[in-house]
């Protein structure tokens, strides 16, 4: 089914500088229910600029990723031709550096950073306490309730030998090959039990997913088109790398859907730019009749396509990837 390529399953995470709010911090009692139906909010314990590095990063390396991948069965990990992978996992392993780097940053900086929001919740305390209802409160005195409230606030941040274990930029690179011809005979020789029809599923989802994304990538173009609005020009880009995407992983028997789509490209996308679209009414129609092809061609699911899976699946051998090999 792959013409060989890689599954890339990334994992980021990092502290996002916040703790939640709680009934006390305000100063008020409130019953189980109350606490079901509200929202208290967060209490903001650094500023934005000691979380904004990651937030960028992150977004950087799933966007990096995601315009090099294809969905892999509706899971978090991506599947990456073998044309991109070098490129894609060297440009992950920089942000993997410029993670760390920024990982360093802060904790170098964390307790300097930490003093700076003091003054900001001593304000806030004060504030607080001159807007709560004394007579329902907890709290007898401000001193009581100033104390209570920076006990909490001090409990919620990590302490600093254990703040780097909240960070994580974190990937995994499989390699997916044609095996070799006597794996191909050897995986034919189970087709008459239980594991074929576990791959004739895989396969199913796999390619289902596939159609999905090209379907939906057009079907949206087609609702901008009918409610009268202008297709703009990063939309006619987004779904020229939806089809890229899909021909790319070469999926067997979509013959019909694969000429949809060339004839789109050859004739609208890569011929027509936005603003030919906003003022040639013909040009317009002929993108509509185009898109509704794509859009009956993807929804069309073959029996052909899963009655050999074996033969068709050809991403038998999965093993770690290595840049070397």
């Amino acid at each position: 089914m792959f013409n060989g390529g890689a599954i890339i399953d990334l994992e980021i995470s990092y502290w996002i500088v916040a703790k939640g709010l709680t009934p006390a911090d305000l100063g008020i009692k409130l019953s189980k229910d109350d606490l079901r139906a509200l929202r208290l909010g967060f209490k903001t314990l650094l500023p934005y600029s000691a979380i904004k590095p990651f937030k960028d990063i992150e977004n950087k390396a799933r966007k990096v990723l995601a315009q090099s991948s294809f969905e892999f069965c509706k899971m978090k990990r991506r599947f990456v031709p073998i044309g991109r992978i070098e490129k894609t996992v060297n440009t992950l392993q920089d942000l993997e550096t410029s993670f760390n780097v920024a990982v360093n940053s802060l904790l170098t900086s964390y307790s300097e950073i930490r003093q700076s929001q003091a003054p900001i919740f001593e304000d806030l305390v004060v504030a607080l306490w001159k807007k709560i209802d004394h007579e329902r409160s907890e709290y007898a005195s401000f001193l009581e309730y100033h104390n209570a409230f920076m006990t909490r606030l001090n409990a919620a941040y990590p302490a600093p030998e254990a703040l780097k274990s909240r960070y994580s930029f974190r990937y995994m690179v499989y390699r997916i090959d044609t095996p070799e011809k006597e794996s191909i005979q050897e995986a034919a020789r189970i087709t008459a039990n239980e594991e074929a029809n576990k791959v004739r599923e895989f396969y199913a989802e796999v390619i289902n997913s596939a159609r999905s994304s090209v379907r939906e990538g057009a079907e949206r173009i087609l609702e901008v088109i009918n409610s009268g609005q202008q297709v703009k020009g990063q939309t006619l880009a987004s779904l020229k790398r939806v089809f890229s995407t899909w021909k790319t992983m070469d999926f067997l028997g979509d013959e019909n859907l694969l000429r949809q789509i060339e004839a789109t490209e050859r004739n609208i996308l890569n011929t027509y730019s936005a603003d030919d679209l906003k003022t040639n009414d013909q040009v317009l129609g002929t993108f509509r009749d185009a898109l509704a092809g794509v859009v009956d061609s993807a929804a069309l699911v073959k029996a052909r396509d899963f009655d050999n899976p074996v033969n068709m699946f050809t991403a038998l051998g999965v093993r770690k990837f290595n840049l070397e090999d």
